[in-house]
């Protein structure tokens, strides 16, 4: 017999539980003490004769009803801990009847537990509503700080970051020593600027500095909270503390395990800074091949247990800020093939025929169209490499494809297959995929590189006035790209503008004072002035 889905299965206990406990809790009332006669919405059928609450053994006194009360709180624990939220709803019944705080918390719980958060939501706030009232604060110290923990925790879930903020900062506000709210307050105002839509960037700084103060005090206050440091990793690199944000992320891994989160947000953040350090005029590479490696080693201690290729179901909610597995196994081919590119011979081979195994591990699963062309893309950037430039093309074609229907051309895409086409003498075609690449200026810095192989095409046709146009627009957008100084010099030169030309060699040889070949055609540019 087919079972029916977690999900479903959860939805049809639950209809049970609400049918037999009274479905919500009931309106909140003006009070002048604890438990109440039972609300009007509450009660049974008066035909049955006799009260809903048992007849007899009703309560007389306030001493019988909060003993029997608190017997049947008890016995929905016990259930609750057996994981019996049915059975744990239909034993609260009495005290939801009541308006008990402790009953609609544990309602809430156990309606979060099923699935219904907007039931749950409506417990929370109703015990909070009750709560409200200073003698029942004082009778349940602490559980009008649970309700809105809890509900923040579910508006949190739900999207509602902004709520959320408020409920966490109240309870920031009457307990500044809890860790927990603490840590709630920083993970929601972190969330309530990734969601916020035309915030200023003056607004969003301060909302940043905000969590980062509330991560760090509940860091102060408990310093194995392995959350709060990956929490506050993700302020710090919004704030563009890049190297604070690894240190955080080192610690979080540490707490949470190389299989967390944290692994794979780790992997991310040394690879980028290797990047980042790879675009500097002179980078330091034992850092870029240390980080590189590190990210390698983190992405594969997340992936070693991930679920590739699950679908989000219509009724789940995603953490915007969670890692997708996929996305994952394309950052490490990346940062795999960066690698391999500052590597040589077998070394890196072997790296290449790793990403090309990834890259069908990664195609062999029901992934969407966005990861399937990376995956072809990697693929076939790995044949590239390895001198196998029909092969590549043919990976590199397929990525364009995927991608054809959304109308934005996979730049890097074009871009690399235009080089393999140079690569095999087909000119036409590699312009063709150069300059629909060099048309897309908001894509990284994709466009300068696709200018300047059109520059190094028109050179070779002699059209040396349109390369040195082409090298002028790519140095526009990144004015350190020394290849295309080299060229445009060179450009330069073969129509005669012998001081152009040396100029060119000049700031080249400011930036790189022991470039030879910079010297020798500054020195030629020079004498045919």
């Amino acid at each position: 017999m087919q079972l029916l889905p977690d999900r479903f299965s959860r939805l049809l206990t639950l209809s049970i539980a609400i049918t037999l406990c009274g479905a919500l809790a009931p309106p909140v009332r003006s009070q002048d003490g604890l438990f109440d006669e039972p609300a009007d919405d509450s009660l049974g059928d008066d035909s049955l004769g006799g009260d809903v609450l048992g007849g007899s053994d009703q309560p007389t006194t306030q001493e019988e009803l909060k003993a029997m009360l608190d017997s049947e709180l008890a016995q929905a624990q016990q259930l609750m801990d057996q994981g019996n939220w049915s059975g744990a709803l239909e034993m609260l019944s009495k005290g939801i009847a009541y308006r008990d705080p402790r009953a609609l918390i544990s309602q809430g719980t156990c309606y979060k537990e099923l699935g219904a958060n907007e039931l749950a939501i409506n417990s929370f706030s109703t015990a909070y509503s009750l709560l409200a009232n200073p003698s029942n604060q004082a009778a349940f110290p602490g559980l009008m700080e649970k309700s809105l923990l809890e509900r923040g925790k579910l508006f949190l879930e739900t999207g509602r970051a902004r709520d959320a903020a408020d409920d966490f900062g109240q309870v920031r506000g009457s307990d500044p020593t809890s860790a927990e709210a603490n840590f709630w307050t920083g993970k929601a105002l972190l969330r309530k600027v990734v969601s916020s839509v035309g915030a200023t960037e003056q607004s969003a700084q301060a909302e940043l500095m905000s969590a980062a103060q509330a991560l760090e005090k509940a860091i102060g206050l408990d310093n194995s909270m392995g959350e709060a440091y990956l929490e506050r990793a993700r302020v710090l690199a919004r704030l563009r503390m890049f190297d604070l944000s690894v240190t955080d992320l080192e610690q979080a891994v540490r707490l949470l395990g190389a299989n967390s989160d944290a692994g794979a947000e780790l992997g991310v953040a040394l690879t980028t800074r290797a990047q980042q350090e790879l675009r500097q005029p002179t980078p330091d590479m034992t850092s870029v091949l240390s980080d590189l490696r590190r990210g390698i080693e983190s992405f594969d201690g997340y992936l070693k247990n991930a679920e590739l290729g699950k679908k989000k179901l219509p009724w789940e909610t995603v953490d915007q800020l969670k890692p997708q597995a996929e996305r994952i196994f394309v950052h490490k081919m990346d940062a795999v093939t960066s690698l391999a590119a500052e590597l040589e011979g077998s070394a890196a081979t072997e790296l290449y025929q790793s990403v090309i195994k990834d890259t069908d591990d990664l195609l062999s699963r029901d992934v969407n169209d966005e990861d399937k062309a990376q995956a072809h893309y990697y693929r076939g950037l790995a044949l590239r490499m390895q001198g196998d430039f029909s092969g590549a093309i043919t990976e590199l074609s397929q990525a364009i494809d995927i991608l054809q229907t959304s109308g934005i051309p996979y730049v890097e895409a074009y871009l690399r297959r235009g080089i393999c086409y140079y690569h095999q003498g087909q000119r036409d075609l590699a312009l063709q995929d150069f300059q629909v690449a060099a048309a897309s200026p908001g894509s990284f810095a994709y466009e300068p590189r696709a200018m300047f192989w059109q520059g190094i095409i028109l050179a070779e046709r002699g059209e040396h006035s349109e390369a040195i146009r082409a090298y002028t627009r790519a140095l526009a957008n990144q004015p350190q790209f020394m290849s295309a100084l080299m060229n445009r010099g060179l450009a330069y030169m073969n129509i005669g503008r012998f001081d152009q030309a040396e100029e060119d060699f000049n700031v080249i040889l400011r930036k790189d004072p022991g470039n030879a070949n910079a010297r020798r055609y500054r020195d030629l540019a020079a004498t045919r002035k």
